[in-house]
């Protein structure tokens, strides 16, 4: 009877099964779709942590931008003259580039939080869980 060296996840060692054996094992393991219960996708769940961060974040790296540009140029708190000016404008150019790459964040986390299922089966979420490790 032919066997199969089947390698134990987490280890370099390998079991011989038979094919009978691996056919029932296979069968227990995949069954119908519908009876596996499904538990919470971690992809999705660390994505949607991410995003309600990124939101805190978003608005804090927004403000810091907005201060550092008002307070240089002109009739401005910490430094004015000509070279102040020039600085100025040169940040407010940067400030909006960065605020408009900064704005597709969220809606790029949201896009990938979309394309993932809710929910998935307990042993594809516990491979999620190792590879998010």
């Amino acid at each position: 009877m032919p066997y199969w060296k089947v390698p134990i996840l987490g280890s370099r060692t390998t079991v011989n099964i038979s094919e009978q054996q691996l056919d029932v094992a296979l069968e227990a393991q995949v069954g119908e779709p519908n009876e596996q219960p499904k538990v919470d996708n971690p992809y999705r769940t660390q994505l949607e942590a991410l995003k309600r961060n990124l939101v805190d974040e978003v608005k804090e790296l927004k403000k810091c931008l907005k201060t550092a540009s008002q307070d240089v140029g002109d009739k401005k708190k910490s430094w004015v003259g000509k070279t102040a000016n020039k600085w100025h404008d040169e940040i407010e150019g940067n400030r909006g580039r960065m605020i408009r790459e900064i704005d597709k964040l969220i809606p790029a986390v949201q896009k990938r939080i979309d394309a993932l299922p809710e929910k998935v089966s307990p042993s594809e979420a516990k491979m999620m869980r190792m590879d998010l490790r």
